[in-house]
């Protein structure tokens, strides 16, 4: 559409009219001007269909934004849920490290006697961080060591 426009020279009334979305903007700004430019060449669809553009380009266009706003705003409301299930995951690790802070006391004072079964109890309630993979060794020259 915007290449037909460009390309209809015979015809000023189209001159400027049809200039695609900056990239790089919202895809609410990229929606509302695409939706703007669909209404515009409704307006000269004569026009536009007499240099080039396929008849059914207008409706073509309007299903597939109709199609990509309906995936942006499931995407939207996806993110949405996963926020509020890391929120919701939060609370709930909050609330469970408070509980295996209670059994820690009880079981240390339970198991006071009894230096196995409290060992056992330690790691059992230990926590190993998740860990980053190490960088394999390399030598001054950026090459890897031998592992002889």
């Amino acid at each position: 559409m915007v290449r037909v426009a460009a390309e209809a020279k015979d015809t000023p009334e189209l001159a400027g009219k049809f200039v695609l979305p900056p990239q790089g903007g919202s895809h609410r700004a990229f929606l509302t001007a695409a939706r703007q430019m669909i209404k515009e060449a409704d307006s000269h669809r004569d026009a536009l269909i007499g240099h080039g553009m396929p008849e059914a380009m207008l409706a073509d266009l309007g299903q597939a934004l109709t199609h990509y706003e309906a995936a942006s705003e499931a995407a939207n409301g996806a993110k949405g849920q996963r926020i509020g299930a890391t929120l919701g995951l939060d609370l709930v690790t909050k609330e469970v490290m408070g509980m295996v802070g209670l059994l820690d006391g009880i079981n240390r004072y339970r198991f006071r006697d009894d230096p196995e079964t409290l060992g056992v109890w330690f790691n059992v309630t230990t926590v190993v961080a998740a860990r980053t993979k190490p960088e394999p060794p390399t030598t001054g020259e950026g090459g890897l060591q031998s592992a002889a």
